[in-house]
C-alpha cells in the first residue's frame, strides 16, 4: 500500500489526514488470490444483482449526438433529500448504468443520489453522428451542466471507473476552474492511451482482442447503429479488420470527428488534460491489474500536479476489489469516503 501526493499541497494534506480509508491496505478474500480471479469474482457476482429501478434523462448535444443520464429510482434514493450528496458514475468502455447498479444501491444506503453518465452508444442508445470509444468532453460539461441545473446546491462527486476514469480525467482537467464537480474519483486509470493499449497487446494479448471484440460488437454490429455504420463504411471496415485496441483507435479517429490521430490523441488522451485539474482527485491503482497495468502508473507526475493523491494497492485486480462484509467492495467505500472526507474539509 502506497500513497503519492504532492506534499507542498497543503489542501490534499488535510483531505489525506481526515480520509482514514486512504491508509487502509485492502485485503483480498483468500480466494482471490491473483487480480485476474479477483476480476472473475466480480462479473460473478453480477449474475445475482437484482434489478435497480432507474429514471432517464436524455439529452441532445448541438451535433445531434444522444446521450443521458440514469437516475437511481428505488425507494431509498426517493428518499434522499434535495440536498444531498450526488454521486455521478462515468462507466466502462462497453458499460452500461445496469453495471453500476450495486455501487448506486451502496450510496443510497449511505444517504447519497446517484446516477450514471451514459455515453454516446451505451445503455441501448443508438450512435448518431459520431463515436468515441472514450467519450466527449463536451457531452460530459453536458451531462454535469444538466446535474447542477437539477440540484444546485449539492455536493457533486464524479468516479470514473476503468475507460469512465479518462473521460473523467479529460473533463476535470480541460474544465480547469471551471469544472462543476466537487471531488473526483478516477477508478483503475490507464495513464496514457497508446502506451497503456500497447502494454495490453503484449502482455495481455487474449484479453486484448476479448475487449476489442467487445467493442466491435457494440458499436459496431448493432441493428440500432446501422445509419450510423452506412454513414462510415470505409473507416468503420477498417475497424472491422482491426484486433486491438490501439489498432483499433489508430483507425477509429474519423468516428470521433478528428482528422488526424495525432489531433485524436491531443484531445482525447487523458494524460495531455491532467496537469489543468483544480478538482480534488483520488486516483486508485492496483499492481495485479492485467488490464490496466502498474506499468502504465506515472508515479512521476506526483509533484508536478496538486489536488491530487494517488493510492497504489498490492491487490484488487481491475475494478474488482472484492472483500468480505457490507457493501463487498473496497473501491466503492473507499471512493465514497474519500469524498466525505472532501466534503467535511471543504465544510471547516
Amino acid at each position: 500500500m502506497a500513497l503519492y501526493y504532492n506534499e507542498k499541497d497543503s489542501f490534499m494534506q488535510e483531505i489525506v489526514q481526515q480520509c482514514t480509508t486512504l491508509h487502509e491496505e485492502y485485503q483480498p478474500p483468500w480466494y482471490c488470490f491473483n487480480g485476474f480471479i479477483n476480476f472473475l469474482v466480480l462479473i460473478f457476482k453480477s449474475f445475482f444483482r437484482t434489478n435497480l429501478p432507474m429514471k432517464r434523462d436524455l439529452l441532445h448535444a448541438p451535433d445531434k449526438g444522444i446521450v443521458s443520464i440514469d437516475w437511481a429510482n428505488d425507494d431509498v434514493s426517493k428518499g434522499c433529500s434535495a440536498d444531498a450528496p450526488i454521486l455521478a458514475i462515468m462507466h466502462t468502455l462497453t458499460g452500461s448504468s445496469k453495471e453500476q447498479s450495486e455501487f448506486m444501491r451502496y450510496a443510497a444506503s449511505r444517504g447519497w443520489r446517484s446516477c450514471v453518465l451514459n455515453r454516446r452508444g451505451h445503455s441501448g442508445m443508438s450512435l448518431t453522428t459520431s463515436f468515441n470509444i472514450m467519450g466527449n468532453v463536451d457531452d460530459s460539461v453536458l451531462m454535469i451542466n444538466h446535474i447542477r441545473q437539477l440540484y444546485p446546491k449539492a455536493f457533486l462527486c464524479v468516479a470514473g471507473v476503468s475507460a469512465g476514469s479518462g473521460q473523467l480525467v479529460s473533463y476535470v482537467g480541460r474544465e480547469g476552474p471551471n469544472s462543476k464537480v466537487d471531488a473526483a474519483a478516477v477508478l483503475c486509470p490507464a495513464w496514457d492511451l497508446e502506451g497503456a493499449f500497447m502494454r495490453l497487446q503484449k502482455c495481455s494479448p487474449f484479453l486484448d482482442r476479448y475487449l476489442t471484440d467487445n467493442v466491435k460488437t457494440m458499436f459496431l454490429r448493432k441493428k440500432r447503429n446501422k445509419d450510423f455504420v452506412l454513414q462510415h463504411r470505409d473507416t468503420v471496415e477498417k475497424c472491422l479488420n482491426k484486433t486491438y485496441l490501439v489498432d483499433f483507435m489508430r483507425v477509429a479517429y474519423p468516428l470521433a470527428g478528428y482528422s488526424s490521430y495525432d489531433e485524436y490523441m491531443k484531445r482525447c488522451n487523458p494524460l495531455a488534460h491532467c496537469l489543468g485539474n483544480t478538482t480534488p482527485l483520488f486516483v486508485l491503482n492496483s499492481l495485479d491489474d492485467n488490464i490496466c497495468r502498474k506499468e502504465n502508473i506515472r508515479y512521476d507526475l506526483k509533484d508536478d500536479v496538486r489536488n491530487t493523491v494517488l493510492k497504489v494497492t498490492r491487490f484488487g485486480g481491475h475494478i474488482a476489489y472484492n472483500e468480505h462484509g457490507y457493501p463487498g467492495n473496497f473501491m466503492w467505500r473507499i471512493s465514497l469516503d474519500y469524498f466525505e472526507a472532501v466534503r467535511k474539509v471543504m465544510m471547516t
